[in-house]
């Protein structure tokens, strides 16, 4: 797969209310990685349900790229007539699906990609929480390499301020990113394949979630340290006790475990398909 020549990204960065700033920044920073990789913007698709107007204002580098709603989604993938599509989400997600005006569901979401005549390889990242309602689908299709990756399964998908990056970004698009940027053949067999491409993914967002859990203990023990050193500045009044103890509930109400569980579905299609 070349993605400069006969491929189509398409974003997915939906609401069925009004879709987060941080979002669109995200979609904005792969966009300038792909442009830099000699991506055309008319091989860049944005399914949003935005105003274009407002999205690039607030996103200039996404001039010139094509603007959808979330309604066209469907129609839109099953015509695309490029050989290669490469779908990515960024946006909220639950149980119903992906959240857009109509939320976008397992099931007609593969169709239209299944149904499509002209696709021959398909890479679809789900970044959005609950990703894993989109794994155990059928993707066999004759002559067709489909994969699904999702950044989580049945838990929140994580966004954190990544060193550079001065908004609260999804970790696991992130490293979607850095990967096109330098591919890494992780397997060693040569080749830079969608199966190297979610190794990288799992273990980025994992060495992010071991770096959040270090900090957030730490934070725990100071908090405990600071706790101990007012209870014997201050006595065992009943004033001092409360505000310790609002303090100790404000502390552990910020503290997180995030679980970040990437998956892979189809591991012979994400072998097969090698990026040039």
């Amino acid at each position: 797969m070349n993605i400069c020549r006969n491929t189509k990204f398409l974003f997915v960065v939906t609401s069925s209310g009004k879709v987060e700033d941080r979002f669109l920044y995200d979609a904005e920073l792969f966009v300038g990685i792909i442009k830099s990789k000699g991506v055309n913007p008319s091989d860049i698709i944005i399914a949003t349900d935005a105003q274009e107007s407002i999205v690039l204002a607030k996103c200039p580098a996404m001039l010139g790229v094509t603007f959808i709603t979330s309604l066209q989604l469907l129609s839109t993938i099953n015509t695309i007539d490029d050989d290669n599509l490469i779908i990515l989400t960024d946006c909220h997600g639950s149980i119903r699906g992906i959240d857009a005006q109509s939320p976008i569901m397992p099931h007609p979401l593969t169709e239209a990609i299944k149904t499509n005549p002209s696709l021959k390889n398909i890479i679809v990242f789900f970044g959005q929480c609950y990703a894993g309602i989109y794994n155990w689908v059928d993707l066999r299709k004759d002559n067709t390499n489909i994969v699904y990756l999702g950044a989580t399964g049945f838990d929140s998908s994580l966004s954190y301020g990544v060193s550079g990056i001065p908004w609260s970004a999804n970790i696991s698009l992130v490293a979607f990113g850095k990967w096109l940027l330098q591919p890494i053949d992780i397997d060693g067999d040569g080749q830079f394949t969608v199966m190297d491409l979610y190794k990288y993914i799992a273990c980025f967002t994992n060495s992010v979630t071991d770096e959040i859990e270090k900090k957030q203990t730490a934070d725990l023990v100071d908090a405990k340290v600071e706790l101990k050193l007012s209870m014997r500045d201050q006595g065992n009044s009943t004033d001092t006790m409360i505000q310790l103890e609002k303090e100790a509930i404000d502390v552990l109400g910020n503290y997180i475990v995030p679980h970040q569980n990437p998956w892979l579905l189809n591991a012979f299609s994400a072998q097969n398909i090698q990026f040039e």
